[in-house]
């Protein structure tokens, strides 16, 4: 039932302009909500208004984490990430570094999924709490 939209789909996907688009969205590091997400958000309205999709914009919203936003959640502060690598410190036999923000930016994602279960304390580095 579906396999004639699948086709007509796939019939004008061009996988490289796909593929460059995802590349290039991701540049803009937007795994938080900050500069990068409008950035991000920017790119893909100068896109789509290229497309023809005269009417597109950019819905700004105040990242105060006062606001509240669609089901009463408040919407997140806006941060600039500049380093992150989440370690396990404990018990010493596993020691070992899980991720780093300046290799993998998408290993720093705002509002992520839950840990089943682990819980961690997450100290700056160096003391800086702005990180």
């Amino acid at each position: 039932m579906f396999q004639m939209v699948m086709d007509a789909i796939m019939n004008e996907l061009n996988q490289g302009t796909c593929l460059r688009g995802i590349a290039n969205h991701w540049l803009f590091r937007c795994t938080v909500p900050g500069p990068g997400t409008r950035a991000a958000g920017e790119l893909l309205v100068r896109r789509d208004r290229e497309n023809g999709v005269a009417d597109t914009e950019l819905i700004h919203y105040p990242a105060d984490d006062r606001t509240e936003w669609l089901d009463g959640k408040k919407t997140p502060l806006e941060w600039r990430p500049r380093s992150a690598e989440p370690r396990i410190v404990q018990p010493l036999s596993e020691v070992s570094l899980l991720c780093c923000y300046a290799d993998e930016p998408l290993c720093l994602v705002s509002n992520s999924a839950g840990t089943c279960g682990c819980e961690a304390r997450l100290a700056p580095r160096d003391g800086d709490s702005s990180q």
